[in-house]
């Protein structure tokens, strides 16, 4: 069920003017992989927007407003055939517990995590400029992330993420606990920093794990750009896990003892990873 008002002028010897106002209230829309499920509950959407020379259309305003589960503000550039060459966006969500099957499903089902949980808030400004993110500030507020397959959890996530593809920026993420494949772990303080493009670790992170210690060194991040994928790299020590902790975890025969040992630097790239 929608109410729509549609405003569209062609003025002489200028590009189109288009202004959308709705409030919809139930139904579904698939845009590429971006699949959202409305409840009844009302939302309201606004675009504004100016058609260019070569068709492509200026839209200095658009908001999305879904109550507390997600509301955006922002403004884009795009191509012709709707392909955005500019964005710039403005995201908040108070109950993030609605958001994964009203908007993400699409996209965690790609992943195989279709019935992810969340729960806490969060709020965030991005920019995309030319199909690469060129910003992100984004603020975590005790959010934890629950698989239903219990293959991980994370509890009280919390903190900045900050990225910039042309300066320097630092953030900091922590969580109180979580748990992967089994194995509990403790809490953890990710001090970060973005520079060039690249996001990495301003030092080792500790986490106590089985009775020990991992430590995280040197993690380095770089997201996709043109002609290139996705790189990852770390380096990894382990220092005095209790192996009865981790085979009772893993259903394995229980064996004693302490496993230590060092990975100095591992890469991924391309599907691919690699260990020194």
């Amino acid at each position: 069920r929608a109410r729509l008002d549609l405003d569209y002028r062609q003025p002489a010897n200028a590009g189109a003017l288009l202004a959308i106002d709705a409030t919809l209230q139930g139904g579904e829309l698939l845009y590429g992989n971006t699949y959202v499920a409305l409840t009844d509950a009302p939302v309201h959407a606004r675009v504004d927007a100016r058609q260019l020379a070569h068709g492509d259309w200026d839209v200095p305003h658009l908001s999305w407003q879904d109550g507390d589960a997600l509301a955006i503000e922002g403004a884009a550039t795009l191509a012709a055939d709707g392909t955005p060459s500019r964005l710039e966006l403005a995201a908040r969500s108070a109950t993030l517990e609605t958001v994964p099957a009203r908007y993400l499903s699409g996209w965690l089902g790609l992943a195989g995590l279709s019935d992810l949980g969340l729960e806490g808030a969060f709020d965030a400004r991005l920019r995309v400029e030319d199909g690469c993110l060129a910003n992100i500030d984004a603020a975590f507020h005790d959010v934890s992330v629950l698989d239903p397959r219990q293959r991980f959890r994370i509890e009280g996530l919390d903190g900045d993420l900050r990225h910039a593809a042309d300066a320097g920026v630092e953030s900091e993420l922590r969580w109180r606990q979580g748990q992967l494949y089994g194995l509990a772990f403790g809490a953890i303080r990710l001090p970060l920093r973005s520079d060039g493009g690249t996001l990495r670790l301003r030092e080792p992170a500790d986490l106590a794990m089985l009775g020990g210690e991992v430590r995280l060194e040197g993690f380095t991040l770089r997201l996709p750009e043109a002609g290139s994928s996705l790189r990852i790299g770390f380096g990894l020590a382990l220092d005095g896990l209790d192996l009865g902790q981790l085979s009772r975890a893993l259903g394995w025969p229980e064996f004693g003892g302490t496993l230590s040992g060092r990975i100095p630097s591992a890469r991924y790239a391309d599907e691919r990873l690699d260990f020194d």
